[in-house]
């Protein structure tokens, strides 16, 4: 067995778990949207539909969230890594991003995305240098196609 202090070795035997590849955004005060990409959410409930996500408390979504109260969930498809790769810098969108005549965002979802959710928070549960947010799906759509994938560290389809 690994030396669970080798915090390198252990996000290696992590990078073993295959996961989808989703952006969380929230709407800033001067109407931007700022995102970041995740892979720690959790279907917890379907009566009533209940998300989880896990947020690092270093990240700036971290204190969006806690201020506004609501959030959305994309869950990319095998075309959109270059969305992942940008809002894997905790950004905010930008006038300018990849030179998009339109937005690729709806209200709080990447348009496009395979799964969407349109949340609201009702509880928080820091644990260490995490928070988990628990929250409501208010709104939700999804469309046909293959999931961008996480797998070894790098984006990856199947």
């Amino acid at each position: 067995m690994k030396n669970l202090d080798d915090q390198l070795t252990l996000r290696e035997c992590w990078g073993r778990f295959t996961t989808g590849v989703s952006i969380i955004t929230t709407r800033l005060d001067n109407k931007k949207i700022h995102g970041m990409t995740a892979n720690g959410i959790l279907s917890v409930s379907l009566n009533p539909p209940i998300v989880l996500v896990s947020i690092g408390i270093e990240r700036n979504t971290h204190d969006f969230i806690k201020k506004k109260k609501s959030f959305g969930i994309s869950v990319l498809n095998s075309s959109q890594k270059e969305i992942a790769e940008y809002f894997s810098k905790d950004n905010i969108l930008g006038e300018n991003f990849f030179d998009y005549k339109e937005m690729p965002l709806g209200e709080l979802v990447i348009c496009k995305s395979i799964a969407q959710f349109e949340c609201n928070l009702f509880k928080e549960i820091k644990i260490f240098d995490h928070t988990l947010f628990l929250a409501t799906i208010d709104n939700f759509d999804f469309s046909e196609g293959d999931p961008l994938i996480w797998l070894d560290s790098k984006y990856k389809k199947i």
